[in-house]
């Protein structure tokens, strides 16, 4: 019994594809990482104790890209916990929320939009071209 993916939302499957899964799964990575690096700044964990719960919130809805964009924003506290202890190494993105907030939720905006005007996901596979 393999892992599967979710099945996507129609909407999405028609715009996307079946890259969709591809693009799910590169998203999920890219937050669980991003959620890596909030975890070793907020809690003082190595990246290996913070990746496991890492990549399983960043797969559940919603909890992911909050995690994610927290994550990879760059916050005054974890800067000058770093600088307080002498590393010289600085683990934050460093990302400011207006950059954060659209890479990690674009997703929850498109389906926002698709639900608001469904015909716009065929123009937009035309688009895509796909």
């Amino acid at each position: 019994m393999g892992f599967k993916l979710p099945k996507p939302p129609l909407a999405l499957t028609l715009v996307f594809g079946k890259s969709f899964r591809i693009i799910y799964l590169a998203m999920g990575i890219l937050q669980a990482w991003a959620i890596t690096i909030g975890m070793m700044q907020w809690w003082d964990w190595d990246w290996y104790v913070a990746i496991v719960p890492a990549i399983i919130a960043s797969y559940i809805p919603v909890v992911g890209p909050v995690l994610a964009t927290l994550g990879a924003m760059e916050t005054n506290e974890a800067a000058s916990l770093i600088a307080s202890t002498g590393l010289t190494t600085d683990v934050s993105w460093g990302w400011p929320w207006y950059v954060a907030v659209p890479v990690f939720f674009w997703l929850y905006l498109l389906v926002a939009v698709l639900l608001i005007k469904p015909s716009l996901a065929l123009k937009l596979r035309k688009l895509l071209n796909w």
